[in-house]
């Protein structure tokens, strides 16, 4: 189990310390007690915090590597039996799923989510196109929050982080959480208890 915090404004407006994104990372710590990172950048944040499991030495995240930069939660499970259908020119420097999916979303880009068996939530960032792509996995295991405004769309694994970093904007949503108390439903739902805040789709 890890954690992950995307920030992304397409006009590169985006002002935030290292102090800030850290102090929000923390708020979701327990997922990953390992270690915690972020790169901070004009129109972009990517935060991380991980459990390591699978190759601690080289799995390090954001994954970065032809100016793209992955930021992972989950497990590949057919991890090994990518690495073996990717292009025998690519060499690995790890042993980890991280850089697998990374390879597997270079070469196949869209397409490659098909070729996925897993749980996962990522975001995976073009330094050279400023874009962004953001997925979950087919079943919704991995946790994913969006929270979208007219400059910037943030993406995390808790809520707890987007309301650290925007607590003067996101208020409680009174009528999701009346559904609930009376029809016990919310988790299959878009919505959550917050004003802005949704379920991000699963793949």
């Amino acid at each position: 189990m890890c954690g992950i915090l995307a920030i992304y404004s397409k006009n590169k407006t985006l002002k935030f310390s290292k102090k800030t994104i850290t102090n929000a990372l923390k708020k979701m710590k327990h997922r990953g007690p390992d270690k915690l990172s972020c790169i901070i950048d004009s129109g972009i944040v990517l935060g991380h915090v991980r459990l390591d499991i699978i190759d601690s030495a080289g799995g390090g995240q954001p994954f970065i590597k032809d100016k793209k930069e992955l930021i992972f939660n989950g497990e590949i499970y057919n991890y090994r039996e990518l690495k073996k259908k990717i292009n025998k020119q690519t060499k690995f420097k790890s042993q980890s799923d991280t850089e697998v999916l990374f390879e597997v979303l270079n070469q196949y880009g869209d397409d490659g989510l098909r070729l996925l068996n897993g749980d996962w939530a990522f975001a995976l960032y073009d330094r050279n196109e400023h874009t962004l792509i953001v997925s979950r996995d087919r079943f919704g295991a991995k946790p994913l929050y969006e929270y979208r405004t007219s400059e910037f769309t943030a993406y995390s694994s808790e809520i707890k982080v987007l309301l650290e970093l925007f607590k003067d904007e996101i208020v409680p949503d009174l009528n999701t959480i009346q559904n609930y108390l009376l029809n016990s439903c919310g988790a299959e739902f878009k919505e959550t208890w917050f004003k802005g805040v949704h379920r991000f789709p699963m793949s």
